[in-house]
C-alpha cells in the first residue's frame, strides 16, 4: 500500500499537472497504479498523457512553446527573468531527451522541496505547496470528487487564502445524486442504491397459472447511505 508520502507526491503531481485537486476518484486509481508497482516517473507519465495536460500543453507544441507556458503555470510568482532562464533549462532538457513528464515530476519534486524564503522560487514554492495543502484537505480530509479546479483557484501566496479556501470547503452544499429505480423480478434479487432517493418496484406477475409477488423474501435490497 502507498506510503502518505507516496500518497502526497501524487497529490503533487496532480496538482501541477491539472491545476487542481486530485478528487478521490482519481486520487484512487493513481494510489491503486502506485500499489500495483508504479514509479512516480510512471504515474507522472500517466497524467501528461491525459486529456486534461494535453488540452494545455498540445502535443503538437515545440518544445520552447512548451516550456515558455508549462514555466508560466509553474513559477507564476517569480520574475520575467526567472521564468525566462527557467524555460531555457527546460529546453535544453527536453533536446536532451527529457519528457513532460519528466519535466513535471522534476518540478514538483523542487517546489516541493525549495526553501520558501529561497529568492529567486521561494514565492512559487509557496504557492504550490498552498495550492497542495488544500488539495490535501479537499481529497484527503473531506473525501471530495468535485470543484476539483474551484477547490484551489484562489489560493495565493497568502497563508489567509489557505484557510478561507477550506472554510469553502467545509460549507460547500452537499451534493445528493439522482435517485436510481430498481424493479423487482420474481427471482431473487440483489439491488444497491445510491446516496439519492432510490425506488424499488414490486408487482404482480404471472407465473404460469397463477399470480406471483415479485418481492421475495430472499430478496437483497440496499437502499444506499
Amino acid at each position: 500500500m502507498a506510503t502518505a508520502a507516496t500518497r502526497k507526491s501524487i497529490i503533487d503531481l496532480v496538482v501541477l499537472a491539472t491545476g487542481g485537486a486530485p478528487g478521490t476518484t482519481k486520487l484512487g486509481e493513481l494510489v491503486a497504479l502506485s500499489d500495483s508497482g508504479k514509479t512516480l516517473a510512471e504515474i507522472a507519465d500517466s497524467l501528461a498523457a491525459e486529456a486534461s495536460f494535453t488540452a494545455v500543453y498540445p502535443t503538437f507544441a515545440t518544445n520552447a512553446e512548451f516550456a515558455a507556458e508549462y514555466i508560466g503555470n509553474a513559477l507564476p510568482a517569480a520574475t520575467a527573468e526567472v521564468r525566462a532562464l527557467s524555460a531555457d533549462l527546460v529546453v535544453t532538457f527536453m533536446n536532451a531527451g527529457l519528457s513532460k513528464a519528466g519535466i513535471l515530476l522534476a518540478t514538483t519534486d523542487f517546489l516541493a522541496a525549495v526553501a520558501t524564503d529561497e529568492v529567486s522560487f521561494g514565492s512559487s514554492a509557496v504557492l504550490f505547496q498552498n495550492k497542495v495543502t488544500v488539495a490535501t484537505y479537499h481529497t484527503i480530509t473531506l473525501e471530495l470528487d468535485t470543484n476539483l479546479a474551484a477547490a484551489i483557484g484562489g489560493v495565493t501566496v497568502d497563508a489567509a487564502t489557505v484557510t478561507a479556501a477550506q472554510t469553502t470547503l467545509d460549507n460547500a452544499p452537499v451534493v445528493v445524486p439522482a435517485g436510481q429505480a430498481f424493479t423487482l423480478t420474481t427471482g431473487l434479487d440483489t439491488f444497491s442504491g445510491n446516496a439519492g432517493a432510490n425506488s424499488f418496484a414490486a408487482t404482480a406477475a404471472t407465473v404460469g397459472a397463477a399470480a406471483v409477488s415479485t418481492l421475495n423474501a430472499g430478496d437483497n435490497l440496499a437502499g444506499g447511505d
